[in-house]
């Protein structure tokens, strides 16, 4: 996730998709079934993007176990 700095805080690309698909559903009129359709396309994003954005890790750094060595004796 790339993040970028705005006004000393960093937005996340999860930020700025959230933005763009709350401005396209408020831009919907609403007034015929295809507008419907839109809507309820939209807010189905929404909750998948909520979903992708708890469900991701603060950083792309995998974290391994380590074993402890044996030494020889």
């Amino acid at each position: 996730m790339k993040l970028k700095r705005d006004r000393g805080r960093f937005i996340s690309d999860y930020d700025q998709c959230n933005v763009f698909l709350i401005s396209a559903f408020y831009c919907l009129a609403g007034k015929d079934a295809a507008d419907a359709r839109l809507r309820k396309a939209i807010q189905g994003a929404l909750v998948d993007l909520a979903k992708a954005k708890r469900g991701g890790t603060p950083s792309n750094i995998v974290q391994f176990q380590r074993t402890p060595t044996r030494t020889v004796q």
